[in-house]
């Protein structure tokens, strides 16, 4: 261990984890320094001889990983300084906000890889920075299985008074059933919704919960930066009284079935915007079909969904939200399927 980084005293208790930290916040230095000797490469400012969807691309991917590279370094350096980070809370908080990013890079590297092949000669300089971009993503990966293990210590528990908390308390009955029957109420507004943006449904959703006393945030337009990098993109979270995460919202329009869009917010869902480890999460589905039957047999056939059970019969009656669940390592998921196709918006 490095003797000359000496931990903290109220984070001691985490001492191995406290380290690794702050030895990945020297990596992401060094990553940080390297997109910058790559953008003084020659061979980069060929970008903007290039198409403009070109040059915002590989533009985007430079500034992209320069500044989370940053952002993360700067988080992860100053880890034993009590003015930035009073709790331990306070510093697994921060970043989990920039991990609620991750998907954005994700898909900027995956737009690069797409217009660097499309090129007709090599570029030294972008095959660098798709290669940081994806060393960034393995780190980042390390770094959250980190931050599962100090949510388990005891410091973070005493701090949250989670200690001797049963996350089960939480009644998720209540909130599914809740879900439901909003959703029957809202199906009366169809031809006010089939014209909506899912931002402006979503919004209806959360100010129901609210009404229901639920304590709903809305980070779905939260951020700091123009690209997305910095910011939250989740939908609905329903907290408990202490403010902690208890269940993620994931909403989303379908039309017909897109593979692609179903992959996507249910990815998102399942393996970046639980940051806590929730029993139970939910997707909300807004059906714009006159062919809503037909699409929920098709969209419970997913075959990117575990163990994925029609419930429609046991948790509504109406024909015009169906309700199913699937599993995601220990998450149990709901799916609520909700018809808001208006003839008149055909």
């Amino acid at each position: 261990m490095n003797i000359e980084f000496k931990i903290r005293k109220d984070f001691q208790s985490i001492e191995e984890e406290i380290f690794k930290l702050n030895e990945y916040g020297k990596i992401f230095h060094d990553i940080r320094n390297e997109y910058t000797r790559f953008k003084n490469q020659e061979d980069f400012y060929q970008i903007y001889s290039l198409e403009e969807e070109f040059q915002k691309t590989f533009d985007e991917l430079y500034s992209s990983g320069a500044n989370y590279s940053f952002n993360i370094y700067h988080i992860l350096e100053n880890i034993n300084y009590f003015d930035f980070y009073p709790t331990l809370t306070d510093l697994i908080n921060e970043l989990g906000e920039k991990f609620s990013c991750v998907t954005n890079l994700e898909t900027i590297l995956l737009n690069s890889k797409e217009a660097y092949n499309q090129l007709e000669f090599s570029l030294y300089s972008i095959e660098e920075m798709n290669r940081l971009h994806e060393k960034q993503l393995n780190y980042l990966s390390n770094i959250q299985d980190i931050i599962a293990t100090v949510k388990e210590s005891e410091l973070y528990k005493n701090e949250n008074n989670i200690l001797n908390l049963n996350r089960d308390s939480f009644d998720y009955i209540k909130l599914r059933n809740d879900l439901i029957e909003i959703s029957l109420l809202e199906t009366k507004n169809r031809n006010a919704i089939y014209k909506e943006s899912e931002d402006e449904t979503n919004d209806r959703f959360r100010n129901a919960l609210s009404n229901r006393k639920y304590n709903v945030t809305d980070q779905s337009r939260a951020g700091e930066s123009s690209s997305g990098i910095n910011a939250g993109e989740r939908d609905l979270v329903v907290c408990n009284s202490q403010g902690i995460d208890e269940s993620v919202i994931e909403a989303f329009i379908l039309k017909s079935l897109d593979s692609n869009v179903i992959k996507n917010h249910y990815e998102k869902l399942v393996q970046r915007y639980d940051t806590v480890g929730n029993s139970v999460n939910f997707v909300l589905v807004y059906s714009k079909t006159r062919n809503f039957n037909d699409l929920w047999e098709k969209y419970i056939e997913y075959d990117g969904f575990d163990n994925f059970v029609d419930t429609k019969d046991e948790h509504s009656q109406k024909d015009n939200v169906r309700v199913g669940i699937s599993k995601y390592e220990k998450m149990q998921i709901y799916h609520l399927f909700i018809n808001f196709h208006s003839h008149g918006g055909d």
